[in-house]
């Protein structure tokens, strides 16, 4: 690995990921990587060996992105685990390296600007944080940081009452954090937000406002519910989670995904999620039968109206 590194470290690209799967790769093959910026993998070593991780789930995600067709469950929040793609995998970099070019540009920043869930339960004030250095990309103005959030704005305003976050944050409370953050920061942006009634409608809906975002620079906050062994501690309801958008590939003949720049990153890390799969996990409720979804973040004169 510290060849990988000292590559990188020539090409000015030391703070590109680095993975097992590189100690594979040529010299010149690390050197494009770098040029690229890291969205480039050589294709051969992505279908050479499809079984080379030890992971199933890394298995089964590299066969969904180079376009096999896996045998297994269908698309739900329960099955969750089967059909996610790492981004730190062979799957995960070929699916990268398919992104536009605008997107390629807006994934490399969100991922700079990622900070993982300071508490258990604070996902969705994690999300906010991310979008929030994202809007201030400039360098101007400070962007407070997720115990100011929590402090100033969840408790300061009781936006859940007595400011207790076991439950984390549902739909409408993340959609007002947002807003009096926004307010507060002096920020003109509107957020929009998206409940999860229909998957088809969802999976068609979010498909088109993430090709328009290429353009626009919306950001997407998705609150789903999901099962995966290191959050369901035995409990097989699953849990709730939010967390940002962060890219977007869609390929003639293939499923559309989405990164998913997951704040819960010592339990899963960053991932790529078919659209489907997304849609499925944002159309369930929440403990009190209200409907999950996602916001939209976006300037006030290109927010739009709901699709």
């Amino acid at each position: 690995m510290a060849d990988v590194r000292s590559i990188l470290e020539e090409a000015l690209a030391e703070d590109l990921p680095i993975g097992e799967h590189m100690l594979q790769w040529t010299p010149d093959e690390i050197r494009r990587y770098a040029e690229e910026g890291g969205f480039w993998s050589p294709s051969e070593r992505l279908t050479a060996n499809p079984g080379q991780d030890d992971d199933a789930l890394s298995r089964t995600a590299t066969r969904l992105a180079i376009d096999e067709s896996p045998a297994g469950p269908s698309f739900s929040w329960e099955t969750y685990e089967h059909h996610v793609i790492p981004l730190d995998s062979p799957g995960g970099e070929a699916l990268a390296a398919a992104m536009s070019d605008s997107w390629a540009v807006r994934c490399s920043q969100l991922a700079s600007l990622f900070e993982p869930q300071a508490e258990g339960s604070w996902c969705g004030i994690a999300s906010l944080a991310i979008a929030l250095k994202s809007l201030r990309l400039s360098g101007k103005g400070h962007v407070p940081s997720q115990y100011e959030i929590f402090k100033g704005f969840v408790q300061g305003r009781n936006i859940v009452p007595g400011g207790s976050m076991r439950h984390g944050l549902s739909m409408a409370q993340e959609k007002q954090l947002c807003e009096v953050v926004l307010a507060k920061l002096g920020l003109p942006h509107r957020v929009v937000k998206e409940e999860g009634v229909g998957v088809e409608a969802v999976a068609s809906q979010l498909t088109a406002q993430l090709r328009q975002a290429a353009d626009d620079d919306t950001l997407f906050l998705v609150n789903l519910l999901r099962s995966v062994p290191s959050e369901r501690n035995g409990d097989a309801r699953g849990m709730a989670h939010w967390s940002p958008l962060a890219g977007f590939v869609e390929r003639a003949g293939s499923e559309p995904y989405a990164l998913f720049l997951d704040v819960a990153a010592p339990k899963m890390g960053s991932h790529w999620l078919p659209l489907r799969l997304l849609a499925e996990c944002v159309c369930t409720r929440n403990m009190h039968d209200q409907p999950r979804g996602y916001l939209r973040i976006a300037a006030a004169e290109r927010a739009g109206p709901s699709w």
